[in-house]
């Protein structure tokens, strides 16, 4: 049942990247599928080589087993990137470009990107304690801290994007930090919080 979750984790932070990316792209820099690939690949092979790691130490399976399963965990979320460039290069000329629509797409991308945290942080833990009962609520703390800073960063970058590439005030960028920043960070926070209080 580890494969699935961890295999659609792995898709949630391709559209992340893929999202992030187009919203980052600007004119005439049309490459978003290939700086995707370039970024989700290497950081997915680091997720996917700790999972089997932690299944030969921790789960006790053998390498050949675990071998199997990286290949799955790594290989098919790949294959779903590189289509995404392959796509993105023959039908979009390297696009997509997000140019309107930007809040609907940051939120996706926070989104995404905070469900794959969700997703991860909850094979990790029952790769800790593998006798612990699954639990949302317990899951969903974690995966807030261990988002929400990462988020600001992005949103972050995005205002001094705005600030020194595009040429927007300080103030008007920090008007969009809150709202980049607030509405994706407010999600895992919120669920978090409802969660610990129903406890």
């Amino acid at each position: 049942m580890r494969l699935p979750r961890i295999v659609a984790a792995g898709l949630l932070i391709f559209a992340g990247v893929f999202l992030v990316t187009a919203l980052f792209a600007q004119q005439p820099y049309r490459s978003v599928g290939v700086t995707a690939f370039a970024v989700f690949a290497p950081l997915w092979f680091v997720v996917a080589v700790t999972n089997a790691v932690l299944g030969v130490l921790l789960a006790g399976y053998r390498v050949t087993e675990e071998a199997g399963v990286f290949v799955a965990v790594f290989g098919l979320p790949v294959v779903v990137a590189g289509l995404a460039w392959w796509w993105s290069a023959s039908h979009w000329d390297g696009g997509p470009l997000i140019a309107t629509g930007r809040t609907f797409a940051i939120f996706a991308a926070g989104t995404a990107l905070w469900l794959a945290f969700l997703l991860l942080t909850s094979l990790l833990r029952q790769s800790l304690r593998p006798g612990e009962s699954r639990s949302l609520a317990r899951d969903l703390v974690p995966a807030a801290i261990a988002f929400v800073p990462l988020w600001l960063l992005a949103s972050v970058v995005n205002m001094l994007i705005g600030v020194i590439a595009v040429g927007y005030s300080w103030a008007e960028e920090l008007a969009v930090l809150l709202m980049v920043f607030g509405l994706p960070a407010a999600v895992p926070v919120l669920a978090a919080v409802a969660a610990r209080s129903r406890r």
